[in-house]
């Protein structure tokens, strides 16, 4: 599963568009549209099942255009909608994986902290998850998450 999100997460259109965006500042649907194509059709092709069925990418600061919030997140077409979440939108109708922002389990995205370390003689930025770094060398797998008894 890891090396699954790692080529995800390293495909040239997203990491084209997150460029743009970090360098840039670029959060226009015209940057953002062929990295979500190509994300979606990374979640979409090959394995059955899929080993990865969300994906959600965040910025490397909190402060560019978008914030803290994710820049796009797709949910595998095999599983858009086969699966209610044990909560409902604010009318009572029941949420499905992959609908709109509820559709992604908040236990699932973090909340990631962001900041800079300026040990080296470059700024960089850091996200940590609770207290420990992410960088390009680390990996973060948050589930499986419990629909119900029977699924997760």
């Amino acid at each position: 599963m890891e090396s699954t999100v790692k080529s995800t997460a390293t495909r040239v259109l997203i990491q084209n568009a997150l460029k743009l965006y970090n360098d840039q500042g670029n959060n226009t649907a015209d940057n953002w549209n062929r990295a979500q194509a190509d994300l979606e059709a990374a979640l979409g092709g090959g394995q059955q099942p899929p080993l990865v069925l969300q994906s959600q990418l965040y910025p490397i600061s909190a402060s560019g255009p978008a914030g803290a919030s994710s820049l796009i997140n797709a949910t595998s077409s095999n599983v858009m909608g086969a699966f209610k979440l044990p909560y409902s939108f604010p009318n009572g109708t029941p949420v499905y994986l992959g609908d709109g922002d509820l559709g992604f389990p908040p236990g699932l995205y973090p909340n990631l902290t962001y900041g800079a370390r300026s040990a080296t003689t470059l700024n960089e930025q850091t996200a940590l998850y609770n207290g420990d770094l992410l960088d390009s060398s680390s990996a973060l797998l948050l589930g499986p998450w419990a629909l119900n008894s029977s699924t997760s």
